[in-house]
């Protein structure tokens, strides 16, 4: 029964890291194509993007090492990681 817990919270952990890698693709993605535009207001703010990225990425960094499952040679599930839709 144990078992079928770790990995029902594997999966979880799976669905929600892969979704916020998604969605951190999107947004990064949106702004480097709008600073190309000619005369954008995104070309000036790239110090800036830089400044409020880096925490953004130290903590989602922080997330999949502490969220990601590790599985073991065979394909089992070694550790689900924590469970990252706990609250508090």
């Amino acid at each position: 029964m144990a078992q079928k817990a770790t990995k029902t919270l594997a999966v979880r952990n799976t669905a929600l890291l892969n979704r916020l890698l998604l969605l951190t693709t999107a947004l990064h993605s949106t702004f480097h194509i709008l600073r190309l535009l000619p005369f954008s207001y995104f070309r000036r703010s790239l110090l800036r993007y830089i400044l409020f990225t880096l925490p953004a990425l130290a903590i989602q960094f922080w997330f999949e090492r502490i969220g990601r499952p590790t599985r073991s040679a065979n394909g089992e599930v070694k550790s689900a990681g924590e469970d990252l839709d706990a609250k508090g």
